[in-house]
């Protein structure tokens, strides 16, 4: 019986030792001015210290997951999307085993009505140095 037990204590405390976590994880929602979710922006981490990249895209909903990131810090994540302005995130750490909840809300670079503007004031001096 104490050959079971032994045994027992012994499997139990293996299987401890194998279930113990050594890295972290970053998560997020990234959305628009409006309020709604951008699929497929890009996030990018760089651990600072080593120049270590790791990157993610958001899905349907806007969210994304970056699993197993190196404990510490610091990192800089930099959340992209065409048409708008990156975010950027410097100077975080990460614990360990714990998931750093990162949210990002983007802004547009420049909205369209300026942007017709300026095509069309374009367009009338390139014509008018044309017909001049």
């Amino acid at each position: 019986m104490k050959k079971i037990t032994l045994f027992l204590m012994f499997m139990l405390s293996v299987s401890f030792a194998m279930a113990q976590v050594t890295t972290s994880n970053i998560k997020g929602l990234i959305l628009d001015e409006a309020s709604q979710p951008l699929m497929g922006a890009n996030i990018v981490v760089i651990h600072t210290p080593t120049g270590t990249k790791d990157g993610a895209a958001s899905n349907f909903d806007g969210r994304y997951n970056l699993l197993n990131l190196r404990v510490g810090g610091p990192y800089s994540i930099t959340v992209s999307y065409i048409g708008y302005k990156d975010k950027e995130f410097i100077d975080v750490y990460l614990t360990l085993g714990n998931t750093e909840n990162l949210n990002a809300s983007m802004d547009t670079k420049m909205n369209a009505r300026a942007c017709v503007n300026a095509v069309q004031r374009c367009i009338f001096f390139l014509g008018f140095w044309i017909l001049y």
